[in-house]
């Protein structure tokens, strides 16, 4: 039986951004709900999936007033720009009605109708899972530093399901070199189906605190 999380109702964040300011930010309890969402539907591993995003936000900040606005932006599945009528969506639409035509073109339009559709859901999901809840509010329960200061990107994997840990890790160093990132193993980062980390070798190496 999985044990109830500890609360910290209002936990802070304060770190060091690259201008040497002292930043610190209040965590909301909407923020923690936009939390969740991305736990349920960001894939794996989520304990990692969360402190990405408290380290990005504060990376960017003050770009986004508020965790809840900002994981709305970054985490595509619940973003509105991804819904049917958002401009993220429309605009892949475009570009698959210029590179597919026939049954591919179809299928595809079918997916990404279905994909939409369901991201608005997503973004009004009523998180109950103890799994998803429990890994934030433990990440908020005491305090605590970040485990990787560099670590603010995470994106799906392209690797195939089929190869080994090794291979998809690989993957992940030429997809991170193509883009100016470094390819970090978060925990299980580098396992079929599991998210990818990354740390942008220009950033500032900044350590997170939770109080």
């Amino acid at each position: 039986m999985q044990s109830k999380p500890t609360i910290n109702v209002n936990p802070i964040l304060s770190w060091k951004n690259s201008n040497g300011k002292d930043y610190s930010y209040t965590v909301t309890s909407v923020d923690k709900i936009s939390l969740f969402r991305a736990c349920a539907f960001e894939g794996k591993p989520q304990y990692a999936v969360c402190w990405t995003l408290l380290q990005r936000f504060a990376f960017l900040y003050p770009k986004f007033k508020n965790i809840n606005s900002f994981v709305k932006e970054y985490v595509q599945p619940i973003n509105p720009r991804w819904f049917i009528d958002g401009s993220k969506h429309i605009s892949y639409v475009a570009r698959l009605q210029k590179q597919y035509e026939g049954q591919e073109l179809i299928d595809k339009l079918k997916d990404a109708e279905r994909r939409a559709i369901l991201r608005k859901k997503h973004a009004s999901a009523e998180i109950d899972s103890k799994e998803y809840i429990s890994i934030v509010e433990n990440i908020f329960a005491a305090t605590t530093e970040s485990p990787g200061g560099e670590i603010i990107h995470y994106c799906a994997s392209f690797a195939s399901p089929h190869i080994t840990e090794q291979e998809a890790q690989k993957e992940a160093i030429v997809f991170g070199n193509k883009r100016g990132m470094i390819a970090v193993d978060f925990g299980q980062s580098f396992l079929p189906g599991t998210n990818w980390f990354f740390k942008i070798s220009k950033s500032v190496n900044f350590k997170l605190r939770i109080t």
